[in-house]
């Protein structure tokens, strides 16, 4: 894509990758997807669709108010978007106090915080070794750089697709 629109390739690549980024914020921003439990008419519904949190998580969002837009961008009816303050069917949070600091220890304490820190430092050290000299080892072997730019192609769609699968796999076992 080098020269195309007077642009060199190193530009396209920035532009192509904050692309997503800026659409997903802007649907965001106007409204087309929920940031807040409270867009949900109840805790369930809100679960239900925001599956990552737990039922007390939301219903602690829609009894605390502080951090709740008062309406959706995207509504002009506010009773019809208002949080509910006591749903009966939800217990009210166990504490008022949300993060005291034993929660952060016992959070920083998690083994399995640790090991996805670990996790995901390997694959990223992996990841970007691949990335920067995957390319330079096949010119330096006699390749043409389009030929070695081709040849690493594969292995970051295979990366991609392990990626995505261990993520379904993530979600289909309800794994953190």
């Amino acid at each position: 894509m080098e020269g195309m629109l007077g642009l060199h390739g190193w530009q396209w690549i920035f532009i192509l990758e904050a692309t997503p980024s800026v659409l997903f914020g802007i649907c965001t921003m106007v409204g087309l997807l929920p940031d807040h439990p409270s867009y949900f008419k109840s805790p369930q519904e809100a679960h239900a669709r925001m599956s990552w949190l737990t039922l007390e998580e939301v219903s602690h969002h829609f009894y605390d108010t502080s951090h709740a837009p008062s309406c959706p961008p995207s509504s002009t009816n506010k009773d019809e978007h208002s949080i509910n303050v006591s749903p009966s069917n939800v217990p009210p949070p166990s504490n008022a106090a949300w993060l005291l600091f034993m929660d952060i220890v016992r959070i920083v304490l998690t083994w399995r915080l640790w090991l996805l820190g670990i996790i995901m430092c390997m694959a990223s050290t992996a990841s970007y070794g691949l990335g920067a000299f995957l390319p330079t080892i096949y010119t330096e072997n006699g390749l043409s750089e389009d030929v070695s730019n081709l040849l690493t192609t594969p292995v970051s769609i295979f990366s991609g697709v392990v990626g995505f699968l261990f993520a379904k796999m993530a979600e289909h076992y309800k794994m953190p």
